[in-house]
This record gives structure tokens, C-alpha cells and sequence, in this order.
């Protein structure tokens, strides 16, 4: 498989996401049962937007994931339960649906930080 995941070069690919912590956790488990390469998100560069998100609740963990900032219709509290019963489409609508809503706010995000950072920049200056 090619994938620019294993790569030497530390740009080559750079995990955005949503509590990475979570997802590095889960990769280095299952390549390591599943004998593939490691792949540990945080070995390079990394942009995790769960820090903006506590920042969009006004600084509260609580309320700050993804269901409650996005349309995203539930939290993952149900997989286990689905995979458990062998529900594997009921999980790969859920991920699939968990990408949407992620990837919509992201671009929403990277619309609307730069006018942010613009504004803040002319409150400095003047």
C-alpha cells in the first residue's frame, strides 16, 4: 500500500484532526496486533483543532466535541456496542458522517481564523 504515512519525510504527512490522542492511541494498538509499520501521529508535525473547539465553548471541556460544535448527530459512545454486534455499517456511517461534519468545520475554520487574526492584528496596531 502506498501511503505517504511511513514516510522519512515529516511533511509529508501531517494529521489534522479532532482529540488525536484518541486516534494515535488506536493506531499504534492495531498496527502493532496487526503487524503493519508504527504509525504514531505525533512522531511529526500534527494540527489538532480540539484546543479551538474549548476555545469556540468558551474555554469549557464540557460540551466541547465534535456532536455539540458540528452536525455530527452523536458522540462514539455507540461503536463498541455496533462492533460488538457486528454492526459494521452502522459504524462506517458513523465515521463517514463523523468525516463530513469534521471536514465542513474545518473549512469553515480556515475561512474564518485568517479575518480573525486580521482584525486582532489591526487591534495591536492601533
Amino acid at each position: 500500500m502506498d501511503t505517504p504515512i511511513t514516510d522519512s519525510y515529516r511533511f509529508a504527512f501531517v494529521p489534522v484532526g479532532f482529540n488525536l490522542g484518541f486516534e494515535r492511541k488506536f493506531l499504534l494498538a492495531k498496527s502493532r496486533e496487526h503487524g503493519l509499520p508504527r504509525v504514531d501521529v505525533w512522531s511529526g508535525p500534527w494540527i489538532d483543532l480540539q484546543q479551538v473547539g474549548i476555545l469556540m465553548n468558551r474555554g469549557e471541556f464540557k460540551g466541547a466535541s465534535l456532536d455539540r460544535l458540528t452536525g455530527k448527530p452523536q458522540d462514539g459512545s455507540r461503536v463498541t456496542g455496533w462492533y460488538a454486534r457486528q454492526e459494521y455499517g452502522k459504524i462506517e456511517r458513523y465515521v463517514r458522517t463523523e468525516t463530513d461534519e469534521f471536514v465542513r468545520w474545518c473549512r469553515w475554520l480556515l475561512a474564518r481564523l485568517p479575518e480573525l487574526r486580521s482584525e486582532w492584528e489591526r487591534r495591536v496596531e492601533g
